[in-house]
């Protein structure tokens, strides 16, 4: 049980930092702009790549590189904090346990 709860206090830790990284990338006031976080729902989600999403968050290219290993660290975190079921599928996830990854 010491363990477990050991784990879960790095990833929660784990995740506000990347929160403070991530809104430093934000913009000067640590807030990006309501209307350019607006991504347009793909028609088909099959054609959904990382690059894609890479490039709709203007993190493209190498040079973005420390920058979207903090979004993938900070998702894993978030995910990890709320004990999401790793041997099962996004669709077999609790929808509480999913709800309460989106928030953070």
């Amino acid at each position: 049980m010491r363990s477990r709860n050991s784990k879960l206090n790095r990833a929660e830790a784990g995740c506000r930092t990347a929160e403070r990284e991530l809104s430093a990338l934000a913009g000067p006031n640590g807030a990006a702009n309501p209307e350019d976080e607006t991504v347009q729902k793909p028609k088909k989600m099959s054609t959904i790549t990382v690059s894609s999403i890479r490039q709709e968050m203007d993190l493209s290219g190498k040079e973005n590189d420390d920058k979207w290993q903090t979004v993938q660290n900070c998702i894993r975190d978030c995910m990890s904090a709320r004990r999401i079921e790793w041997d099962l599928r996004w669709s077999e996830q609790s929808a509480t346990k999913l709800s309460k990854i989106f928030d953070a």
